[in-house]
């Protein structure tokens, strides 16, 4: 069976269970911003200070800690976040893909922007304050429309980052960790499926979470693979999940990739997307 027949046969079996079950050393960068004068993208940072304010800096590769607020959660962070792409410290190796539009269901248009990320050190809360800063957001997904075409612009390896045989004490069994999407969850239940908010604004009426497939191919981890499974916290989302680049999605750690402070176990994502309601200028 080829690769596309394997993805063809997951993308059914995926959309039935769907619907059945729905460190490296660095040195800070010059902006702690608070971005609380742009209220009305709901998004915006508080605590934390620019450097030379409040008092001596961190030591080197450290942060004070500080509130995020990324659209309905609150982030308390101890790593840098970066009002503009421009802002990004040099060893922040990235891509910006060429925009994209796509006309949803509804009928209006929106465009979508994929940011390739080579030094896999840029975290969920880092992307989502860079997209903001764009007049932007990280993607909603609101049908399999939309899905469909997101996937097609991340579907390469080269936006998906593997976890290797030896990474951890179980290894991941290699799934693979793929772009950052704007979900975010804000609830403490027990209940996983639970609390899903689009930073967007939009109405979370879609999911497409990954389900257990245990084929060996696609889905090579003998555990069950259900998404989300909300395991440590995992309250931000993407693509992936499985072996191999797939339309469905998982639940991350917002640690994952995060810009100055990395590591086990929360592994690297190699890129993000971020969705326009107008063609940016």
């Amino acid at each position: 069976m080829t690769r596309k027949q394997i993805l063809i046969a997951f993308a059914a079996s995926t959309s039935m269970l769907a619907a059945q079950a729905m460190a490296q050393d660095y040195t800070p960068a010059q902006n702690f911003y608070d971005l609380s004068d742009q209220p009305e993208t709901g998004m915006f940072v508080q605590g934390g200070s620019k450097p030379g304010e409040g008092g001596a800096p961190p030591p080197k590769g450290e942060v004070q800690m500080q509130e995020v607020v990324v659209g309905p959660a609150t982030f308390s962070i101890n790593y840098p976040v970066f009002d503009s792409f421009d802002a990004l410290p040099d060893d922040v190796e990235y891509i910006r893909e060429p925009i994209q539009s796509f006309t949803r269901p509804e009928g209006d248009t929106h465009y979508y922007e994929v940011v390739l990320v080579d030094s896999m050190n840029v975290s969920w809360v880092q992307a989502a304050i860079l997209a903001q800063a764009e007049g932007g957001y990280l993607a909603s997904i609101t049908t399999p429309e939309e899905n469909a075409f997101l996937f097609g612009l991340v579907d390469d390896d080269k936006y998906y980052w593997q976890f290797p045989d030896d990474y951890t004490s179980d290894s991941h069994y290699r799934i693979k960790i793929g772009p950052f999407l704007g979900g975010v969850r804000v609830s403490d239940t027990e209940d996983s499926l639970d609390g899903w908010q689009w930073l967007s604004g939009e109405e979370w009426t879609y999911s497409n979470w990954a389900q257990n497939l245990n084929d060996g191919v696609i889905d090579r981890d003998p555990r069950d693979n259900t998404q989300p499974n909300g395991k440590g916290n995992q309250n931000v989302m993407g693509f992936g999940e499985l072996n191999v680049p797939v339309p469905t999605w998982g639940d991350y750690w917002d640690t994952v990739a995060q810009y100055g402070k990395r590591g086990m176990p929360s592994g690297y994502n190699r890129g993000f997307v971020i969705e326009y309601d107008a063609m940016p200028n």
